[in-house]
């Protein structure tokens, strides 16, 4: 009996008595709550400045990729394929 009240997974817990109701969330305050239209406006200017911080970079501090060479129409194809094994 005594091992039963101490590995049993079914806890109870008793309210002191004369306690009317214990941990009302009507007894706390709500603090530190925002608004939907506050909480809208923090993320889209989060998202925002993600986007043009994005922008910014790739247009003003990464290295430009230099234009591919243009080919030459007049080239001959070597007479045998580099790779191939020599017999």
């Amino acid at each position: 009996m005594i091992l039963k009240r101490y590995f049993s997974h079914n806890i109870h817990v008793k309210a002191p008595e004369n306690a009317g109701v214990v941990f009302s969330s009507g007894v706390t305050p709500m603090r530190f709550t925002l608004d939907f239209k506050q909480w809208i406006f923090i993320c889209m200017c989060g998202f925002s400045g993600a986007f043009s911080g994005n922008i910014f970079y790739n247009k003003f501090m990464l290295n430009k990729n230099p234009p591919n060479p243009s080919r030459n129409p007049n080239e001959t194809p070597p007479e045998s394929h580099p790779h191939t094994p020599e017999d």
